[in-house]
């Protein structure tokens, strides 16, 4: 008896875990015309498919904070899977998200009214980005950055602050968790391969590794000495806000408005400019909406992880899946 107890228990756990890969199977439609539908290539984000009509059904693959990842079966996007605002789809299974295209596009951002809609994501999203399942930094840097996730694998406050910060900076999802912002193949090659919920890991663990190389993740640091006129805080952002300005030689734009507070003095040791900052800079130069460059193997912000062989860009070689 206890041992088929047991068994049901570890279905019952399965089922839960895996939760994710069970909506796959579930039928979708275009909730309007001239709908828009998105893929990501080489690390590139292209409209494609478009314009979507109300005829056009699918399977529904993957969910991220805004978009559903489709597997159409008819009309123009037909054999292809592509990522499509929320707004405008609409599920099959029971109504969840609304029986008519009127319903689903009410619930852009999931409201109390519609209730089934408000629990149906909660409920996913709590599959998706669960407390635990993250992966801790290797070595040594598990101990110092445990506040990114801790040894057991669980999300600590900087954890949930830097996915509050890409999903702020970044609402679409497009850039961090859609796969906007390429990733050299020399660091990690199985990055485009990732789902939604494991690229949410893969940036915590990304964040982790700079704050680690850049301050040991004490937020307190400061290097007065460095050539931008010193920095600070976790990710050594620069100090001065003239080093972040507009009027710096050989800078083509300011770093991000409001986030960086290129115009005006900041705390710049605050853990909100910290990550908001951070992640607004990132999508500024890597995103492939903007300059597109790889991260691991050409421009960005932190010099260990403009290269290959950089201390960042070897602590992400380690992150699981991208070997």
């Amino acid at each position: 008896m206890f041992y088929f107890r047991k068994v049901f228990l570890i279905f019952i756990f399965m089922l839960i875990f895996f939760g994710v890969s069970a909506w796959s199977h579930e039928r979708v439609r275009i909730a309007r015309n001239n709908a828009s539908a998105y893929i990501t290539k080489n690390g590139k984000t292209y409209k494609a498919c478009s314009p979507l009509k109300t005829s056009n059904t699918g399977k529904l693959m993957y969910e991220g904070r805004n978009f559903y990842k489709i597997l159409f079966d008819n009309g123009i996007c037909a054999g292809k899977w592509a990522w499509v605002p929320k707004q405008d789809v609409v599920t099959s299974s029971g109504g969840r998200s609304g029986n008519t295209a009127t319903e689903a596009e009410t619930c852009v951002n999931c409201q109390k009214q519609q209730g089934g809609v408000t629990k149906l994501f909660q409920g996913l999203q709590g599959v998706i980005n669960p407390p635990n399942g993250f992966v801790p930094l290797p070595g040594s840097a598990a101990r110092s950055c445990s506040q990114f996730v801790n040894s057991s694998g669980q999300l600590g406050d900087y954890g949930r602050r830097t996915l509050a910060a890409i999903q702020k900076i970044d609402p679409s999802g497009l850039c961090f968790v859609g796969g906007g912002i390429p990733i050299s193949t020399q660091v990690c090659p199985g990055y485009a391969g990732f789902n939604q919920a494991t690229r949410e890991k893969f940036w915590v663990y990304l964040f982790g590794s700079i704050a680690h190389d850049e301050s040991t993740c004490n937020w307190r640091a400061q290097n007065m000495k460095d050539g931008d006129g010193g920095s600070d805080g976790l990710f050594q952002l620069e100090y001065a806000n003239g080093k972040r300005g507009c009027k710096i030689p050989n800078r083509s734009a300011c770093r991000p408005r409001p986030f960086c507070y290129p115009d005006q003095a900041h705390n710049t040791k605050e853990l909100k400019f910290q990550f908001e900052c951070s992640a607004a800079i990132l999508k500024q130069i890597n995103c492939s909406g903007k300059k597109g460059r790889v991260v691991g193997n050409g421009a960005v912000f932190w010099s260990k992880l403009r290269v290959s062989d950089g201390d960042i860009s070897n602590m992400i070689k380690q992150f699981p899946g991208c070997w």
